[in-house]
């Protein structure tokens, strides 16, 4: 059995959900919600660790985390945004 977190990354949380996040243009206003799990058979391994209830709270722990990030992520792009600006 592999280490929980290593099967979420390659699972739930890879490269491809990043490049989707990293594509939003929240300036315009216009952006639609990311999904971080659009088919239930992609988190059916999480049933390995955790009972139906804890699944529902460790997806939940994750999608903070993941806003959390993307929070900080944008801040940052649209800093360095601002500060070009002005130059």
């Amino acid at each position: 059995m592999k280490f929980i977190t290593a099967e979420v990354h390659s699972k739930i949380l890879n490269q491809a959900l990043f490049d989707e996040i990293s594509k939003v243009k929240f300036l315009d206003g216009q952006f639609e919600e990311i999904p971080l799990v659009s088919r239930y058979s992609s988190v059916e391994f999480l049933q390995r660790y955790f009972c139906d209830e804890e699944v529902s709270l460790y997806l939940a722990s994750i999608a903070q985390r993941l806003l959390l990030d993307s929070e900080a992520y944008f801040r940052k792009i649209y800093s360095s945004m601002n500060e070009k600006k002005a130059i």
